[in-house]
């Protein structure tokens, strides 16, 4: 008798914040992980929608390392490099968001 092997895609738990608000939700790594996030925040503060805005990621915090997250690819390349928990499959990631001028 033969194993069905079950393939489960990782889990990104993404908490992005605004200003003192926050966002969390969990979503399948996947090639719409960029565009769930974006839908997700700009759901949350509408006057996202009509903005151009940019995400940052600090691994540990510190302003000397942060890395503005522009595009898909970025984002994913940042994903891939953090450990998921020992646990479980869930990879962590807190953004910050800034708005650039209005179009």
């Amino acid at each position: 008798m033969s194993r069905a092997h079950v393939f489960l895609p990782s889990v990104v738990v993404v908490r992005c914040n605004l200003f003192t608000s926050w966002y969390k939700k969990r979503f399948p790594h996947n090639s719409g992980l960029w565009y769930l996030i974006r839908h997700g925040v700009e759901t949350k503060w509408e006057n996202l929608r009509n903005s151009q805005y940019f995400f940052v990621y600090s691994q540990d915090n510190k302003k000397s390392e942060e890395e503005q997250i522009m595009n898909e690819f970025a984002l994913n390349n940042i994903v891939a490099n953090i450990q998921p928990s020992e646990d479980s499959d869930e990879r962590e990631i807190s953004l910050s968001i800034f708005e650039t001028d209005h179009p």
